[in-house]
């Protein structure tokens, strides 16, 4: 199959972030890109829930408290 280079932008701390995650994980940003465009093709849609529900003061919370 042939590769194809595809270029975009994005936050610099977001960037920076990812490959940290991704490398903890053992990928590379790349690799974890084409593993979302491949899952998502795959399910035809994004492969993960998008909402544009404002977590509540108690899930606000908790979320700090995981972290």
């Amino acid at each position: 199959m042939k590769s194809v280079n595809v270029t975009f932008q994005v936050d610099e701390d977001v960037k920076n972030a990812a490959d940290a995650l991704f490398n903890d994980l053992g990928m590379s940003l790349s690799m974890a890109l084409n593993l979302f465009l491949r899952q998502s093709v795959r399910e035809r849609g994004l492969p993960f829930m998008v909402s544009a529900d404002t977590p509540n003061a108690v899930t606000l919370a908790a979320m700090d408290a995981a972290e």
